[in-house]
Protein backbone atom coordinates (compact mmCIF):
# COMPACT_ATOMS: atom_id res chain seq x y z
CA UNK A 1 0.00 0.00 0.00
CA UNK A 2 1.56 3.51 -1.19
CA UNK A 3 1.49 5.62 2.03
CA UNK A 4 3.38 9.17 2.83
CA UNK A 5 6.03 9.68 5.58
CA UNK A 6 4.08 11.29 7.61
CA UNK A 7 1.91 8.14 8.11
CA UNK A 8 4.73 6.37 9.74
CA UNK A 9 3.63 6.98 13.34
CA UNK A 10 0.19 6.20 12.54
CA UNK A 11 1.06 2.96 10.68
CA UNK A 12 3.13 1.92 13.26
CA UNK A 13 0.15 2.53 16.00
CA UNK A 14 -1.82 0.37 13.34
CA UNK A 15 -0.11 -2.58 13.64
CA UNK A 16 0.39 -2.90 17.22
CA UNK A 17 1.41 -6.45 17.72
CA UNK A 18 3.36 -7.25 14.14
CA UNK A 19 6.64 -7.25 13.67
CA UNK A 20 7.62 -4.57 11.22
CA UNK A 21 10.87 -4.69 8.89
CA UNK A 22 12.02 -1.38 7.23
CA UNK A 23 14.63 -1.04 4.40
CA UNK A 24 15.65 1.76 2.22
CA UNK A 25 16.68 1.79 -1.46
CA UNK A 26 16.14 3.27 -5.28
CA UNK A 27 14.58 0.65 -6.84
CA UNK A 28 15.82 1.75 -10.71
CA UNK A 29 14.80 -0.73 -12.95
CA UNK A 30 13.25 -3.71 -10.77
CA UNK A 31 15.72 -6.61 -11.51
CA UNK A 32 16.35 -9.97 -9.97
CA UNK A 33 18.24 -8.38 -7.62
CA UNK A 34 15.63 -6.42 -5.96
CA UNK A 35 13.13 -9.35 -6.04
CA UNK A 36 16.06 -11.37 -4.35
CA UNK A 37 16.68 -9.18 -1.79
CA UNK A 38 12.81 -8.04 -0.95
CA UNK A 39 11.89 -11.52 -0.28
CA UNK A 40 14.66 -11.85 2.24
CA UNK A 41 13.72 -8.72 3.69
CA UNK A 42 10.17 -9.75 3.78
CA UNK A 43 11.28 -13.18 5.25
CA UNK A 44 12.15 -10.72 8.68
CA UNK A 45 9.29 -9.81 9.99
CA UNK A 46 5.60 -9.97 9.56
CA UNK A 47 5.24 -6.60 7.73
CA UNK A 48 8.20 -4.99 5.60
CA UNK A 49 7.71 -1.51 4.88
CA UNK A 50 9.94 0.14 1.95
CA UNK A 51 11.24 3.90 1.69
CA UNK A 52 12.07 4.28 -1.35
CA UNK A 53 14.89 7.46 -2.40
CA UNK A 54 13.03 10.36 -3.99
CA UNK A 55 13.96 11.00 -7.62
CA UNK A 56 16.22 13.95 -6.30
CA UNK A 57 18.26 12.59 -3.68
CA UNK A 58 19.09 9.44 -6.76
CA UNK A 59 19.96 12.05 -9.05
CA UNK A 60 22.01 14.13 -6.43
CA UNK A 61 23.66 10.05 -5.69
CA UNK A 62 23.90 8.86 -9.50
CA UNK A 63 24.04 12.08 -11.47
CA UNK A 64 21.17 13.79 -14.08
CA UNK A 65 20.31 10.74 -16.27
CA UNK A 66 19.28 8.89 -13.05
CA UNK A 67 16.52 7.18 -12.11
CA UNK A 68 15.60 5.87 -15.50
CA UNK A 69 12.21 5.31 -13.79
CA UNK A 70 10.17 8.14 -11.82
CA UNK A 71 9.28 7.93 -8.11
CA UNK A 72 5.95 7.37 -9.09
CA UNK A 73 6.23 4.93 -11.09
CA UNK A 74 8.55 2.88 -8.71
CA UNK A 75 6.14 3.33 -5.83
CA UNK A 76 3.50 1.66 -8.22
CA UNK A 77 6.19 -1.44 -9.29
CA UNK A 78 6.37 -1.94 -5.52
CA UNK A 79 3.06 -1.56 -4.56
CA UNK A 80 2.18 -4.75 -7.29
CA UNK A 81 4.98 -6.58 -5.17
CA UNK A 82 3.13 -9.61 -3.25
CA UNK A 83 6.09 -9.54 -0.75
CA UNK A 84 6.25 -5.52 -0.09
CA UNK A 85 3.06 -4.20 2.71
CA UNK A 86 3.92 -0.87 2.51
CA UNK A 87 5.95 1.78 0.68
CA UNK A 88 6.28 5.68 0.40
CA UNK A 89 8.80 8.45 -0.89
CA UNK A 90 11.87 8.73 1.75
CA UNK A 91 11.99 12.60 2.14
CA UNK A 92 14.80 15.05 1.28
CA UNK A 93 17.54 14.85 -1.37
CA UNK A 94 20.56 14.90 0.85
CA UNK A 95 23.37 11.78 0.26
CA UNK A 96 23.54 11.12 4.14
CA UNK A 97 21.43 8.71 5.68
CA UNK A 98 18.97 11.69 7.44
CA UNK A 99 15.74 10.75 5.75
CA UNK A 100 15.87 7.08 6.09
CA UNK A 101 16.96 7.65 9.65
CA UNK A 102 14.09 9.87 10.50
CA UNK A 103 11.64 7.56 8.65
CA UNK A 104 13.20 4.97 11.01
CA UNK A 105 12.30 6.57 13.86
CA UNK A 106 8.69 7.83 12.97
CA UNK A 107 8.21 4.04 12.24
CA UNK A 108 9.69 2.99 14.72
CA UNK A 109 10.57 -0.47 13.10
CA UNK A 110 11.76 -4.06 15.20
CA UNK A 111 14.01 -4.59 12.38
CA UNK A 112 16.09 -1.95 9.97
CA UNK A 113 17.83 -3.88 7.56
CA UNK A 114 21.00 -2.55 5.46
CA UNK A 115 22.38 -4.01 2.10
CA UNK A 116 25.75 -5.99 2.39
CA UNK A 117 28.06 -2.29 1.90
CA UNK A 118 27.07 -0.79 4.98
CA UNK A 119 30.33 -0.23 6.64
CA UNK A 120 30.16 -0.79 10.79
CA UNK A 121 30.23 2.63 11.46
CA UNK A 122 27.16 3.36 9.83
CA UNK A 123 25.73 0.50 11.67
CA UNK A 124 26.42 1.40 14.46
CA UNK A 125 24.96 4.86 13.50
CA UNK A 126 21.35 3.08 13.12
CA UNK A 127 21.91 1.47 16.31
CA UNK A 128 22.20 4.44 18.00
CA UNK A 129 19.69 6.98 16.22
CA UNK A 130 17.25 4.04 16.29
CA UNK A 131 17.10 2.24 19.82
CA UNK A 132 15.27 -0.69 19.86
CA UNK A 133 15.53 -1.93 16.40
CA UNK A 134 17.73 -4.55 15.39
CA UNK A 135 19.65 -3.51 12.57
CA UNK A 136 20.24 -6.92 10.62
CA UNK A 137 22.55 -6.46 7.24
CA UNK A 138 21.26 -8.46 4.05
CA UNK A 139 23.49 -11.09 3.03
CA UNK A 140 25.50 -10.21 -0.76
CA UNK A 141 23.93 -10.68 -3.62
CA UNK A 142 26.75 -10.78 -6.87
CA UNK A 143 25.94 -9.44 -10.59
CA UNK A 144 22.95 -7.53 -10.09
CA UNK A 145 23.02 -3.77 -10.43
CA UNK A 146 21.08 -1.44 -12.02
CA UNK A 147 23.95 0.48 -12.40
CA UNK A 148 25.65 -2.52 -14.78
CA UNK A 149 22.38 -1.96 -16.34
CA UNK A 150 22.17 0.92 -17.67
CA UNK A 151 25.65 0.92 -18.45
CA UNK A 152 24.82 -2.10 -20.84
CA UNK A 153 21.91 -0.19 -22.65
CA UNK A 154 24.24 2.75 -23.14
CA UNK A 155 26.74 0.92 -25.12
CA UNK A 156 24.13 -0.79 -27.32
CA UNK A 157 22.57 2.46 -27.82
Amino acid sequence: MIITQTQLPELRHELAGKTIAYTCGTFDLLHIGHIEFLEWCSKQADVLVIGIHSDARVQTAKGPSRPVITEAHRLGMLDALRMVDYEFIVEGSDLKAVGWIKAAQDLRPDVCILGPDWADLEIQLWKEMVPGAEIRVSPPRKGHSTSAIVDRIAVKV
